[in-house]
């Protein structure tokens, strides 16, 4: 699972230079509720890079290639989820230029491990791959030409052998562009 998180932060970092030359970094941490009752909230992180289409569609959109992180538990369930996302955004013009409100969704391969320990009746581990589908609302606070405070509500849906993998996370961080 290690090797598979830096593979895939190691694909983002070499994807931003070919990117158009209006790309940016992003990084938040949050809360994760999980869907699957019986599990508890837990940490969210997720990072991504993305860039501007608005030239490409002649409209205020962009896209974002991410990775996430969460971990819900219960009393002998540990989960690990990892995704690995594709977003379209697009952009609702505001009054106010130094605010940014958006919405979108995409799909995403979401990996994860669960363990089972029940203690002396021994446990079981096993772990796989997902697709999945996720939404998204943001609000963007410019706090200069580079830099802006970002917060997130996320839905993210998927199924990992009849364990409801997806929830909803709430992340908050930064933004800069690159």
């Amino acid at each position: 699972m290690k090797k598979l998180f830096l593979a895939s932060a190691l694909l983002l970092l070499s994807v931003a230079p070919a990117m158009a030359n209006n790309y940016y970094g992003k990084g938040t941490i949050g809360i994760f509720s999980p869907d699957e009752g019986g599990l508890d909230s837990t940490v969210s992180l997720y990072g991504a890079v993305g860039t501007s289409l608005k030239k490409q569609f002649n409209a205020p959109v962009s896209g974002e290639l991410g990775i996430g992180y969460a971990s819900p538990s219960a009393s002998f369930v540990d989960i690990t989820i990892i995704p690995v996302t594709v977003t379209a955004l697009y952009e609702i013009p505001l009054r106010d230029p130094k605010i940014a409100l958006n919405v979108g969704g995409g799909l995403g391969l979401y990996f994860w491990d669960v363990e089972v320990d029940n203690g002396f009746l021994g446990g079981f581990q096993d772990d796989g791959t997902e697709l999945g589908l996720h939404l998204q609302a943001g609000l963007d606070y410019k706090l200069n030409s580079q830099t802006s405070l970002v917060g997130e509500l996320k839905w993210s849906g998927a199924d990992a052998d009849g364990v409801d993998i997806g929830g909803v996370s709430v992340n908050f961080g930064a933004k800069i562009n690159l």
